[in-house]
């Protein structure tokens, strides 16, 4: 995306301190931003970034805010988060506070369509903010109060029109006096994970019901499936099932979204079995999904990494980001060297990870770490559902950490790998 020169000029003084240390250290160089407060800036992000074309980023709180929110309990935040213009600190400002009552906060992002409206979901609402014209408040409007519970983050198409999934796929249009008309455009078949949409306005999205039915704990639920939507004549909308899962061993039960590189291939997660996880739980494998070729229809699934727990990273509750050379990355839960604890059990305090391509056919992809330490370094521990904003002109990529930090109410960082 476009950048003013002034920022510009930072990230690339910045990137070139981190790759200066970096080669001394030969490991990812991290760096905290901004420490929430748990006050009027807000506390908690679960959320990922997202930024503007004039790299202003954008995301929410579960915390924070008012102090009348929600029977005395702070609420949470819509921020902006500006960076410096002239080698000072990035600037938190929160653009939208819940104030009590319904809806309350959010533990979702946010996304911008092309007028620069940013739409987020919260409980039982998908909402809309306008930017304000010569200063002065962003404009909170509810675009569809819904029955469904912390909705994923949706999709805006070019047109304007917005997607989201929670157990049928729907489709929300904007009225000319100001209203929405929600379409349900396929009845089930869906998870409540995030949408992706391609170039071409294809919907992908993954269920973890449906498919094979020998996964599960016990070995007889549903494996889930991953599926596509292709828009037709008429407003009607093709579903398709392009891949079942079929095996705890190799990965089951996808619980969160997908990513999109430029040759439109698919990556994702899903649950592994594996008796290193805590609680026996929580390992993930990372997959890709290759478009099938001219004249097939046959999706192909790589396994690209089983997470085995531990120190490697487990609880991957992320949807995964890719750059345009092909390298995944994620954010953990659980796991990493760093010393923390959930219910009197140490499971690590999270990680960011990074999966690079094999250079030659047929090798192994390979990961590199960062482990987050607590305290002041942040941690996800039992959170973290956002994924990771990709710099493509500086390779920087900016997250938020759940808890830690200064405070305790978590950060926003950057980090750069080798």
């Amino acid at each position: 995306m476009k950048r003013n020169f002034r920022f510009l000029c930072f990230l690339l003084a910045l990137v070139s301190l981190w790759l200066t240390a970096g080669a001394l250290a030969a490991g990812p160089r991290k760096k905290t931003l901004y420490n929430f407060t748990g006050g009027a800036d807000g506390g908690a992000p679960w959320a990922g970034l997202v930024t503007n074309s004039a790299g202003v980023l954008y995301s929410t709180t579960s915390s924070g805010g008012l102090d009348y929110c929600d029977g005395g309990t702070p609420c949470g935040v819509v921020f902006s988060f500006t960076p410096p213009q002239s080698g000072g600190s990035w600037t938190e400002r929160p653009i939208y506070s819940w104030a009590g009552g319904y809806p309350t906060g959010s533990t979702n992002g946010v996304v911008f369509d092309k007028n620069g409206n940013l739409y987020g979901t919260s409980q039982f609402v998908l909402y809309q903010l306008v930017p304000p014209l010569g200063g002065g408040s962003w404009t909170f409007n509810t675009v569809s109060d819904t029955a469904d519970n912390q909705l994923a983050d949706p999709v805006v198409d070019s047109a304007g029109n917005l997607y989201y999934a929670y157990g049928n796929v729907y489709e929300l249009s904007p009225n000319s006096d100001g209203t929405w008309t929600t379409t349900t455009i396929n009845v089930g078949g869906a998870g409540s994970s995030s949408l992706v949409m391609d170039r071409a306005g294809r919907l992908y999205g993954t269920n973890s019901s449906g498919g094979k039915a020998n996964c599960g704990p016990s070995g007889t639920g549903d494996c889930g499936t991953i599926f596509e939507m292709v828009p037709q004549s008429g407003g009607i909308w093709n579903y398709k099932t392009i891949y079942e899962f079929y095996s705890n061993a190799t990965g089951s039960i996808p619980m969160t979204g997908l990513a999109l590189d430029a040759q439109g291939n698919l990556y994702g997660s899903a649950q592994l079995a594996n008796a290193n996880c805590v609680y026996g739980a929580g390992c993930a494998v990372v997959f890709k999904l290759t478009r099938p070729a001219v004249g097939s229809t046959q999706w192909t699934q790589t396994l690209l990494h089983p997470f085995e727990g531990g120190k490697d990273g487990l609880l991957l509750q992320s949807t995964l980001s890719v750059d345009n050379k092909g390298s995944v990355y994620g954010t953990t839960s659980w796991g990493g060297s760093g010393f923390c604890t959930s219910n009197g059990q140490e499971v690590g305090c999270g990680t960011v990870f990074q999966l690079k391509p094999p250079t030659t056919t047929g090798g192994q992809w390979s990961e590199t770490l960062y482990s987050f330490q607590g305290g002041s370094d942040g941690y996800n521990v039992d959170g973290s559902h956002g994924s990771l904003l990709i710099d493509e002109k500086t390779g920087i990529l900016y997250g938020t950490t759940v808890y830690g930090g200064t405070y305790n109410w978590g950060t926003i960082f950057a980090i750069a790998f080798p």
